[in-house]
């Protein structure tokens, strides 16, 4: 039977990248990568036209922490270069992870990391709403003079301290998408958008400028999933998080769900799941609204298998 081309988004938790070994600094998360990256090999080699997205949460973390225990004799660094800079390096490790892998399967193909940029609205309503917690926990002294000193806003969280706050917005534009077309129609892997994009803005001289802001990675996949015409996306996360949204499943599962069973499950777990999960199935939704054909999520262990449809769940329209 003739192997299908498809064009795929394959979106993996930025905790995938940094969990297990990886605790043991930079040479643990690459190992990570590795492991995941050759989960990818048998998509890969089937010569599926892939776009590789992944998150950042825990690297901007450990960066704001690592400024923070160094801000006595280092500037702190803004957080749209800290998202740069984790794309550049988590980029780099998958970039080249990916390469290694085809070296070694004797394939042929360009792999490229692309830094990428989202134009967020600054008239946003989110934007005036910072809800969404970055870096380290402080106690409330500590909390107040960053409050005075860099016009900071913080949040509680129960049994941690004070953490910076800041908004949560939705990507509007990537900036990047002709260039990362291009290169996906010609064959290139290409690895894009990472931790959502870099939310950027027009100042008033017309110049692009960084956001202190967090862009939501589920939400910038769909977006770019539309822009390239992508036949499917990937969610990659952990089954602990999975099975909260589908408790009727069991890890092995391969199940189908329609749009309006979707819709039924996000009214239902809501409260219940994580942030991340829950925009996931929002980004789901959208997707499938807007005539996506279908959506996978699952966990690292299934992404061999996955487009197979051996194991894994999808996400489809609602029969016409």
């Amino acid at each position: 039977m003739e192997q299908i081309v498809m064009k795929v988004i394959i979106t993996i938790d930025g905790e995938l990248l940094v969990s297990g070994i990886a605790s043991q600094g930079l040479q643990g998360q690459k190992e990570t990568v590795e492991r995941i990256v050759d989960s990818l090999e048998h998509i890969i080699q089937a010569d599926h036209e892939i776009i590789l997205v992944h998150g950042n949460g825990p690297q901007v973390g450990n960066m704001l922490y690592r400024g923070e225990i160094a801000s006595h004799a280092v500037h702190p660094v803004p957080l749209d270069v800290c998202g740069a800079d984790t794309q550049g390096a988590t980029g780099y490790f998958l970039q080249q992870s990916v390469q290694n892998m085809l070296r070694q399967a004797g394939v042929e193909r360009e792999v490229t990391a692309v830094i990428t940029q989202v134009l967020v609205d600054e008239k946003d309503p989110d934007m005036t709403a910072p809800i969404k917690g970055v870096g380290p926990y402080f106690d409330g002294e500590r909390a107040q003079k960053y409050g005075n000193t860099r016009g900071w806003e913080f949040i509680m969280v129960p049994g941690r301290g004070q953490q910076r706050a800041v908004p949560a917005v939705l990507p509007r534009q990537i900036l990047e998408i002709n260039s990362i077309r291009c290169l996906m129609e010609c064959g290139t892997i290409v690895i894009c958008a990472g931790g959502g994009g870099i939310p950027v803005r027009y100042d008033e001289q017309g110049k692009l400028t960084g956001v202190e802001a967090v862009v939501n990675k589920s939400q910038t996949a769909t977006l770019l999933a539309n822009e390239v015409e992508a036949d499917t996306i990937v969610f990659v996360s952990q089954w602990e998080k999975i099975e909260k949204a589908f408790p009727q499943v069991d890890q092995g599962d391969c199940i189908q769900f329609t749009l309006t069973e979707l819709n039924s499950f996000i009214e239902q777990t809501k409260d219940e799941l994580t942030d991340s999960m829950y925009l996931k199935l929002v980004a789901s939704n959208n997707f499938l609204q807007a005539g996506g054909k279908s959506i996978w999520i699952i966990p690292p262990e299934q992404l061999g298998t996955v487009l197979d449809k051996e194991c894994g769940i999808q996400l489809i329209p609602d029969p016409e």
